[in-house]
């Protein structure tokens, strides 16, 4: 059993950050802001945007995530724009 005091969408997030997952929120890894903005917009429930004190039910593995954890082979142009901060 996991004995903390995070919310499971924290441990969540944290899991798929060993797998390659990366924030989608101000942090040490992204701080351009208008690809925050855009982050914000396409992917609004995505597990990678700031997972804190939500439900993990009402989060989701987006389509970049899915990419950047190796879910998926295949990243929509659109998206290659948040490969770099």
């Amino acid at each position: 059993a996991v004995v903390s005091y995070k919310y499971p969408s924290e441990i969540a997030h944290s899991f798929l950050q060993l797998f390659g997952g990366v924030d989608m929120y101000k942090s040490y890894q992204r701080k351009n802001a208008r690809k925050i903005r855009l982050a914000r917009k396409y992917f609004p429930y995505d597990i990678m945007q700031d997972p804190y004190a939500k439900n993990l039910r009402s989060l989701e593995i987006g389509s970049f995530t899915k990419y950047m954890i190796c879910w998926t082979e295949e990243l929509n142009d659109k998206y290659k724009k948040f490969l770099t901060d």
